[in-house]
C-alpha cells in the first residue's frame, strides 16, 4: 500500500526520539510529531516527523537547526534537498533536511509504554525506537488506539496489534446497522475529529480475541483494573464462557451437550389488560391493589389501546400505584410545574450565553438534526412546520436541563418519539421518558460499559441455551454479537412497527419475568433465524446483513412466547452457573439469605400444592441490595418461580 492509500487517522505533537538506530542519531532529543496511519488490510503504521531543520556541514563537525516552518513531503526520509550556500568561500554547505520515521505494526511484536515513554518492540523483543511524550499524556495516545481498536492491552503497559479482519467486522457491523445514526458520543473534543466508529470501538475491543505469545500472559489485576469493566469481561465473563462451550460441545457443533437443559416447553399469549379490567383492581381512593396481577396479565398480554395511556404512566413511575386519586393529581401537578420551571430554563438562555457555552450549544444542535429525522414516516410527525416536532424538541431540550451529565445523546428522540404519541403532550410525555429513560441509561454510558455488560450477557445467554448456535458463531468468527448492539441500545425500536414496539416495550415495562428479558428477545431472535444461518453457511458478513434485513419482518408474537419460553427452560435447569443467575435476577448459589435458607431454597419454598408457582414480585419501593465495589452486584429483580 502507497503511502496515498495511508489515511492519517491521528498526530500527536512533542514527542522527541530518544532511541533509534545509528542513522538517526543526528536528531535523538529533538522534538517532532508521531502520527497513525491506517493502511487498512495492512494494518497501522507509526510515523516520527521532524519537521525541516537546516544541517551545516563541513568536513570537521555539523550543527542541526530545526526550521518549524517548512515540512519534507518526500517519501524518502533520508533525502537531501540542496539550498544556496557558497562553497567556494570555504564556508560550511547549508542543506535542508526532514526526517520521517516510518515503522509498521507488520514488523513490531507490539507496544510498550513506561511512564512517558512508547517503546516499539519488534519480533524479537527488542525496543527498536523509543519515543518520549513532553507536551501530551502517552495515556491518552495509548487510550485512543485501543478505543479504536487498532491495539489491545495483553498484559501490563504491553499492547497487541489487533487483526485487520476483526476491526473490519466491527466497521460492516455499525454501517450495515445504521449505528451512526442512531447512537453518537457525549461530546468529547478529542473524539469529534474521528467520528461514530472509533467512539464506538471502544465496545469492540473487549470481544477482539488476544494475541497468544509471551506478551500475553495474563497479569494480576491491580484493584484498579479488577474495577474495569473491560478486563473483568476479558478476565471472567469470556473466560467463563470459553469454558462453558468446551465443556458442552467438545468442539463438534452437530454433537452437542443440552443435558443441562429441561425441554423447552411452548407458552402462548393471552389477552390484553382492559380498563374493565384495570378498575376491578382499582380501590375506592383511587389506588391500586394486586399489582404483580396487573403486571402478569400485561406480561402475557399486554394492554388494550384505550387504557395503554393510562398504564404507561404508572408502569414508568410518572403516577405510583399506591397513591390515591388526590396524592396522584397533586403529583402531576408539582411534576407539571417541575416540567415547566425547567424549560424555561434553557429558554431564557441568550444568545451570548449559548455562544459561550460550547457543551449546550452541541446538545441542542444535535437535537435539532435529530428532531427532523425522527419517525418522518409516520403520521404524527410528517410534513413541514409539524407541531409535534416541536413538542419533541421540546422535551429533548428540557431533559438536558434535568439531567446535565446525560443530556442529550443521539438514539433517545427514538425512544421519545413513541411515549410522545402515546400521550399527546410535553409534560405527560417527558415524565414518561424520564421513567423510560431510568431503566436504559446506562445503554449511553460514556464508557459504554452497559453496552459492554449486555453484549457480554447475550454471549453467556447463547452458550448457555444454544450451544450449537453459539459454536457456530465461533467458527465463523461472529461470537462478539455486534449484530444486536442495535437491538439492545434503542429496545429494538429499528426491528418493529411503532405499533408493536409499543406491545413490546410494556411487556418490557413489568420487569417480568426479570429485569433482563430484552436479553431473551435477542436470544429468541437470533434462535428464529438460527437454520437460516447454519443451512446457508452465513459468514460473519451474511450474518449481519440478514439481521439487517429483518428489521420491519419480525413476527412480535412469535418472538415473545419464543423469548418466554427460553426463559422457562433457563429458569428450571439445575445446573446454572452464576453468571446465569445474575442474569435471571437470582442470588449465586452459595449466596443465603438472612433465614440461613440458599435462594434455590426459598424458591421451592414456593411451590403450591398443585404443583404451579406464584410470581413474586419486588415492590418498587424495595431497597436494591447493597453490595461493595469489589463484589458482583446481583440485582434480585421478579423471581418468576411462576415457572
Amino acid at each position: 500500500m502507497s503511502s496515498e492509500d495511508s489515511k492519517e487517522v491521528l498526530s500527536q505533537y512533542g514527542i522527541s526520539l530518544k532511541r533509534g538506530s545509528a542513522a538517526y542519531m543526528d536528531v535523538l532529543g529533538k522534538m517532532g510529531s508521531l502520527n497513525v496511519l491506517d493502511n487498512g488490510p495492512l494494518g497501522i503504521s507509526l510515523q516520527w516527523v521532524l519537521k525541516e531543520y537546516t544541517v551545516f556541514e563541513s568536513s570537521e563537525w555539523s550543527i542541526v537547526v530545526p526550521d518549524a516552518e517548512k515540512y519534507d513531503t518526500g517519501d524518502d526520509p533520508t533525502s537531501l534537498a540542496s539550498c544556496d550556500s557558497d562553497v567556494a568561500t570555504g564556508e560550511p554547505e547549508q542543506k535542508s533536511k526532514a526526517i520521517k520515521i516510518t515503522t509498521k505494526s507488520c514488523d513490531l511484536k507490539g507496544l510498550e509504554t513506561s511512564k512517558n515513554e512508547l517503546k516499539l518492540i519488534d519480533k524479537y523483543g527488542i525496543a527498536t525506537f523509543v519515543y518520549s511524550f513532553h507536551s501530551s499524556h502517552i495515556e491518552n495516545f495509548m487510550s485512543y488506539l485501543e478505543r479504536s481498536s487498532y491495539i489491545q492491552k495483553s498484559k501490563r503497559n504491553f499492547y497487541t496489534f489487533v487483526d485487520y479482519k476483526e476491526r473490519d467486522k466491527l466497521h460492516k457491523s455499525f454501517a450495515e446497522l445504521d449505528i451512526g445514526e442512531i447512537m453518537s458520543s457525549r461530546r468529547n473534543p478529542g473524539w469529534n475529529k474521528y467520528g461514530t466508529m472509533e467512539i464506538l470501538a471502544a465496545i469492540g475491543h473487549n470481544f477482539l480475541p488476544r494475541a497468544r505469545d509471551e506478551f500475553s500472559t495474563p497479569s494480576p489485576l491491580t484493584p484498579e483494573r479488577a474495577c474495569d469493566p473491560a478486563e473483568m469481561l476479558h478476565t471472567a465473563e469470556a473466560n467463563k464462557v470459553e469454558k462453558m462451550v468446551v465443556s458442552m460441545a467438545g468442539g463438534d457443533t452437530n454433537d452437542v451437550d443440552v443435558s443441562h437443559l429441561p425441554t423447552r416447553i411452548a407458552t402462548r399469549r393471552e389477552n390484553p389488560l382492559t380498563l374493565s379490567q384495570l378498575n376491578d383492581f382499582r380501590c375506592d381512593d383511587g389506588s391500586y391493589r394486586d399489582v404483580d396481577t396487573i403486571k402478569r396479565i400485561i406480561f402475557r398480554g399486554g394492554v388494550d389501546a384505550e387504557v395503554r395511556p393510562l398504564i404507561w404512566k404508572l408502569l414508568l413511575h410518572y403516577d405510583l400505584w399506591d397513591d390515591t386519586e388526590k396524592e396522584r393529581e397533586d403529583r402531576r401537578s408539582a411534576l407539571t410545574d417541575d416540567y415547566f420551571r425547567m424549560k424555561r430554563q434553557w429558554l431564557s438562555i441568550s444568545e451570548q450565553q449559548e455562544n459561550n457555552f460550547s457543551d449546550y450549544r452541541d446538545r441542542k444542535c444535535q437535537i435539532e438534526k435529530d428532531v427532523k429525522r425522527t419517525d418522518r414516516n409516520l403520521e404524527y410527525f410528517e410534513g413541514e412546520d409539524n407541531p409535534n416536532l416541536v413538542k419533541l424538541q421540546n422535551i429533548l431540550m428540557t431533559y438536558i436541563m434535568y439531567n446535565f451529565d446525560l443530556g442529550y445523546v443521539q438514539g433517545m428522540s427514538d425512544l421519545l418519539a413513541p411515549i410522545l404519541m402515546l400521550m399527546e403532550n410535553e409534560e405527560d410525555a417527558f415524565w414518561c421518558f424520564v421513567g423510560f429513560m431510568d431503566k436504559v441509561f446506562h445503554n449511553f454510558d460514556i464508557d459504554q460499559a452497559g453496552m459492554k455488560r449486555q453484549l457480554t450477557d447475550v454471549n453467556t445467554l447463547l452458550a448457555y441455551t444454544s450451544p450449537k448456535l453459539y459454536n457456530y458463531f465461533v467458527e465463523h468468527q461472529s461470537e462478539n454479537m455486534y449484530f444486536c448492539f442495535r437491538w439492545l441500545l434503542v429496545w429494538f425500536k429499528r426491528e418493529f412497527s411503532n405499533s408493536d414496539i409499543l406491545a413490546l416495550w410494556e411487556v418490557l415495562f413489568t420487569d417480568l419475568p426479570c429485569k433482563n428479558f430484552h436479553l431473551f428477545i435477542a436470544l429468541a431472535i437470533l434462535d428464529e433465524e438460527a437454520f437460516i444461518f447454519m443451512e446457508n453457511n452465513f459468514e460473519f458478513n451474511e450474518i449481519l446483513k440478514h439481521i439487517n434485513e429483518l428489521s420491519g419482518n419480525i413476527n412480535l408474537e412469535k418472538i415473545l412466547t419464543k423469548a418466554e419460553s427460553i426463559y422457562i427452560q433457563v429458569k428450571n435447569s439445575t445446573k446454572l452457573t452464576d453468571d446465569i443467575r445474575r442474569i435471571i435476577g437470582e442470588l449465586p448459589s452459595k449466596a443465603t439469605t438472612d433465614e440461613g435458607h440458599s435462594d434455590d431454597e426459598k424458591l421451592m419454598d414456593g411451590l403450591t400444592k398443585n404443583g404451579t408457582h406464584d410470581m413474586e414480585t419486588q415492590s418498587s419501593n424495595d431497597a436494591s441490595p447493597s453490595s461493595s465495589d469489589k463484589e458482583a452486584t446481583y440485582e434480585v429483580g421478579i423471581h418468576s418461580t411462576f415457572y
